[in-house]
């Protein structure tokens, strides 16, 4: 019984969390349009893969992250979510300079205690190539951390996502990184271009980012 009314709770938040995001895009429905190009997009699982990721942005102040184990195969992962603050002032690149130390150390321990790869997902308010301040750009999060950007570091699995004209076109979408660390193959990435999903039209979108999705061998 306890777990029922648990679970009744969960899906009245979750119920709850939709209602506030449409309320804040400015809609009361989700609309046919928003799933035209969402339909012509190819969104098979790559051969030979174990897991999919996916990450939107996600604004929470909590602790988010998880290990995970495939029953059939007894292959374990860790996956992590967090969102970085936004802005070039000295105060906020300290507060991501910070950000990313923290993060590393989260990511190092779970590699310590669990000896799993890990798949860390967020909003890290960085654009690839660009310097937002000592201690707190793209190529910082990357050294510090350990990681590798799913996006960028696997061309060949890449679809669209690699194309320079295509991620300055997107440029405004494109704060959330998929990085990896540890023993884990990223064999397709791809993002959710949606005119849902656009943020360059606020009133119609659910979110100001394109999902980032990524199948993986561990």
């Amino acid at each position: 019984m306890k777990k029922r009314f648990i679970l009744i709770i969960a899906v009245l938040l979750l119920a709850a969390c939709a209602g506030v995001l449409a309320e804040c895009a400015g809609i009361d429905h989700l609309p046919d349009w928003a799933f035209n190009e969402l339909r012509e997009q190819d969104n098979t699982r790559a051969e030979g893969d174990d897991v999919r990721a996916m990450s939107v942005n996600v604004l929470v102040h909590m602790e988010s992250w998880g290990v995970f184990e495939i029953k059939e195969s007894g292959m374990r992962f860790a996956a992590t979510s967090t969102h970085f603050d936004l802005g070039t002032e000295d105060y906020k690149v300290e507060y991501r300079t910070t950000q990313i130390a923290e993060l590393a150390e989260r990511l190092n321990a779970i590699t310590a205690q669990y000896g799993v790869p890990v798949i860390a997902m967020g909003d890290y308010n960085v654009l690839v190539g660009e310097d937002y301040g000592a201690g707190s750009n793209y190529s910082d999060l990357l050294e510090v951390t350990g990681t590798k950007d799913a996006r960028l570091d696997y061309i060949d699995s890449i679809e669209k996502a690699y194309d320079e004209q295509y991620v300055e076109e997107h440029k405004d979408g494109l704060w959330d990184h998929v990085l990896v660390k540890g023993e884990i193959t990223p064999l397709k990435f791809f993002i959710i271009t949606s005119p849902f999903f656009d943020c360059e039209n606020p009133e119609d979108s659910m979110t100001d980012h394109y999902p980032h999705i990524l199948d993986a061998a561990l």
